[in-house]
């Protein structure tokens, strides 16, 4: 089972830098459910598992209704053989009448784990994936009596969660997250806020967002994680030398935002996916999802915007 998504080292990566494809001039592959109008923006490729980390932009109107499916089948579950991390960072995507993924949204699926396979946004979305291995679609029927909680293709809803069993994510409002000063495991306070996402028990990489004031340096930092990937939402930041902006993205086998050498001249907001992180910070690698999930942890009714 794939334990982890994409983190294929990349060079911080200005947006303007990075190809965008459309329905019309693109790569493969291209999923048969991306209609005119869909954009997507490759950010990183591992060639040796598949794994990738994009952006896609959907276009306002954006409808997977069933029509759209070749065989016309009425509404079903879908699930996948990746696991698949996804944030809305811009718009908003909805799950047929079953739950919301607003901007900042997160939703997080291990290999087989269903959720709604209608999905639609009328004001347009920008999703940022990354998945751990080629993407496949698989359905089975909704049942009559669904109550809403997502859970393993194999498991019965009810079934408690597991020994081994990845913790998983419904939708996330990411802005609803308490944020706290991050301090060094030595003491020091960072200058950052943060909040922890998602961590993954299996691969030990935790998801965290954070904010970064206007003149920030990494300099708390007396040395960064083993690997760590940064994606700017908002603002501005240095990264191994480089500036990157809103989009922009860097991927390495040692600390990027947890460096000495990082700063940020105006501030930004950022997301990271680190290895280790208990091993640099404190108060950021318990698991989050303990807290905002019941059952399988694949409802969020704290968090969510069920419709």
């Amino acid at each position: 089972m794939a334990s982890n998504v994409d983190n294929t080292p990349i060079v911080p990566t200005t947006f303007a830098e990075l190809r965008t494809e459309t329905y019309e001039d693109h790569d493969e592959p291209w999923q048969w459910n991306w209609q005119p109008g869909t954009e997507r923006t490759v950010i990183s490729t591992d060639a040796a598992t598949g794994a990738s980390t994009y952006l896609l932009r959907f276009p306002p109107g954006y409808d997977r209704g069933m029509r759209h499916r070749p065989d016309g089948v009425a509404e079903q579950f879908e699930w996948h053989n990746v696991h698949e991390e996804v944030f809305c960072v811009e718009g908003r995507l909805t799950f047929g009448e079953w739950f919301e993924l607003p901007s900042p949204g997160y939703l997080n699926h291990p290999p087989r784990w269903l959720h709604p396979a209608n999905q639609y946004s009328d004001e347009g979305c920008v999703l940022l994936i990354k998945n751990s291995s080629p993407f496949d679609f698989c359905y089975t029927d909704v049942p009559q009596d669904w109550n809403g909680v997502e859970h393993l293709v194999d498991r019965d809803p009810d079934q408690p969660a597991a020994p081994g069993d990845l913790p998983a994510v419904t939708a996330l409002a990411v802005n609803g997250l308490p944020r706290r000063p991050v301090w060094t495991c030595a003491g020091k306070d960072t200058g950052l806020t943060a909040a922890a996402v998602y961590h993954n028990p299996v691969s030990g990489w935790t998801t965290w967002t954070a904010e970064v004031p206007a003149g920030w340096t990494g300099a708390a930092f007396d040395g960064g994680t083993d690997a760590e990937s940064t994606f700017v939402l908002d603002g501005e930041i240095d990264l191994d030398g480089r500036r990157i902006g809103k989009w922009g993205y860097g991927s390495a086998e040692h600390g990027l935002l947890t460096s000495p050498s990082a700063a940020s001249p105006t501030g930004a907001t950022v997301l990271c996916w680190t290895r280790s992180l208990g091993s640099v910070v404190t108060g950021l690698t318990e698991d989050p999802v303990d807290r905002l999930t019941n059952g399988q942890g694949g409802h969020t009714p704290a968090a969510d915007t069920s419709r």
